[in-house]
């Protein structure tokens, strides 16, 4: 009889073995298929390149971005240098050759027209800088969803003044120069 307990403890033992490794491997998945397959951070919407070519040292991006009365400003010349960066890189990737490479200018659009943003100097002759993870990855706070938690917030109660039209939006809002950013870096000109 001990030998039928001690068989049958042995089958207990693997069975227990077998449903955890099992629960183990289905949490796994669930947690890959949450994160994204790729495991890497959510990208960042990326500016259009509207023009796009290379002339002697120098490659030229061209990007559908307004800019607006003042100066872009250095959050927005970092984001468009590394997008510039990462769009040479993929047509590299699709057999672009970058010999004698050494720099890439920069455009955005003023008023209609191209106008130089920025130029990256390359690290050795065509040879790409680095990934810049910190500007093309999507941030972790999203404004823009924080705002609508309050607007659907039933607790926050309506203004109850006297008046019954809106001020305009651009008088009382002001926007971080990040934010700005990156709103012209998708082609929305915020003011």
């Amino acid at each position: 009889m001990t030998v039928a307990v001690i068989i049958l403890l042995v089958a207990i033992a693997i069975a227990i073995a077998g449903f955890t490794f099992n629960a183990i491997r289905v949490t796994g998945q669930s947690v890959d298929r949450a994160v994204g397959t790729s495991g890497s951070a959510p990208k960042r919407p990326m500016p259009t390149v509207t023009d796009f070519h290379v002339k002697g040292d120098t490659a030229r991006a061209h990007f559908d971005v307004p800019l607006g009365d003042g100066p872009p400003g250095q959050h927005l010349d970092d984001l468009l240098s590394s997008a510039a960066v990462e769009y040479i890189r993929e047509k590299s990737h699709e057999g672009l050759p970058l010999d004698g490479v050494k720099r890439i200018e920069v455009f955005a659009t003023r008023a209609g027209q191209p106008e130089l943003i920025t130029t990256v100097d390359l690290p050795e002759t065509g040879t790409l800088p680095e990934l810049d993870v910190m500007v093309l990855v999507a941030p972790a706070h999203d404004p823009i969803a924080a705002v609508a938690e309050v607007i659907a917030d039933t607790s926050v109660a309506t203004s109850t003044g006297g008046s019954s039209t809106l001020e305009p939006a651009r008088e009382f809002v002001e926007l971080p120069g990040v934010v700005e950013a990156h709103l012209r870096s998708i082609g929305v000109d915020p003011a």
